[in-house]
């Protein structure tokens, strides 16, 4: 197989004649660092844009060195986060929609008012984790650890099958959670979202 070649910019060259014309200019040639999808497969060029959700290097963040990176405000939608370890990071206004955070450590991170609509969180560890008004429309929480957590946030259509809910808080100072059914947690027989996850056990 060929050795493709790129820009300084990761950009590959359309030609052989294109690459000796930008290396003669004094260009850093490099070998090109394909897109790799959360499944491990190379995306082609014309599709590293279309299933941009899905890749690793998406809206100009690398998310497999992305940690250093990551700040409270920080756009990171789409990003594949598998496995990151962020347990009490500041979080404040992230966007995490479509993020892919499957086992991320999330322990007693501050996470309120992010955006991590459609994210994938299953498995992940959100126990004593602030997450209050969020945006979690959505968001794969299967099997979550969520003990002691704040998710007084707005939580329609997320899925919390198989999750550790124990001592979840529901209502905080921040407000009240919008359940996954559409109801709110203050208006609900015990200030509780319980019972509202459609019939989710």
């Amino acid at each position: 197989m060929n050795l493709r070649l790129a820009d300084a910019q990761n950009q590959p060259f359309a030609s052989e004649e294109a690459c000796t014309s930008y290396a003669a200019q004094g260009g850093v040639v490099q070998p090109y660092k394909a897109v790799v999808d959360s499944d491990g497969d190379t995306v082609s060029d014309a599709d590293e844009l279309a299933i941009g959700q899905r890749a690793d290097v998406y809206n100009g963040v690398d998310c497999r060195t992305a940690t250093p990176r990551i700040a409270a405000g920080a756009d990171l939608s789409g990003c594949v986060l598998r496995s990151a370890v962020l347990p009490t990071f500041f979080l404040w206004g992230t966007d995490f929609e479509n993020a892919d955070l499957t086992d991320a450590d999330l322990m007693g991170a501050q996470l309120d008012q992010s955006n991590l609509s459609g994210a994938n969180l299953s498995g992940a560890d959100l126990s004593f984790a602030y997450v209050n008004n969020a945006n979690l429309a959505g968001a794969d929480l299967t099997g979550a650890h969520l003990a002691h957590a704040q998710l007084a946030s707005y939580l329609v259509g997320a899925d919390f099958t198989s999750t550790d809910r124990s001592d979840v808080l529901w209502i905080t100072p921040f407000g009240s959670a919008t359940c996954p059914d559409g109801t709110e947690a203050f208006l609900n027989e015990g200030g509780t979202c319980e019972g509202h996850l459609f019939d989710i056990p």
